[in-house]
């Protein structure tokens, strides 16, 4: 019988797969869930008004995905390549520019709704 590779559990795909299956239900879940509401709010405010909320709802979901900038993954794989004393510094530098970046992009949405772009 062939032994495991170090570090590598023989029960790896079956986590693997639980992981995967929980990930796609949360995403099942939420998907409902926007649905659900979606046609709660266009009952009560009506046609016309459900567009302009489905505009900004639309709009505020592509700002979450363009607001990471990439930088869960990024950033992980950039910050835990080294640990001394110089390259740590020059990172946390990186990383607090990278931070006002994305905190002024996350800031669009809001201030396009707020400005009333889209009102009738």
């Amino acid at each position: 019988m062939l032994q495991p590779e170090y570090g590598m559990e023989e029960a790896a795909p079956r986590k693997m797969l639980g992981r995967a299956s929980l990930a796609g239900g949360g995403t099942i879940y939420q998907q409902g869930i926007s649905f659900l509401m979606g046609m709660i709010v266009a009952r009560v405010v009506g046609a016309a008004h459900y567009g302009v909320y489905n505009l900004a709802r639309n709009l505020t979901d592509v700002m979450l995905i363009m607001t990471r900038l990439g930088l869960e993954n990024g950033l992980q794989r950039y910050l835990g390549e080294t640990s001394d004393g110089a390259d740590r510094t020059h990172r946390l530098v990186v990383l607090r520019q990278l931070r006002i970046i994305a905190a002024v992009v996350a800031l669009v949405p809001g201030i396009v709704i707020g400005l009333g772009v889209g009102q009738v």
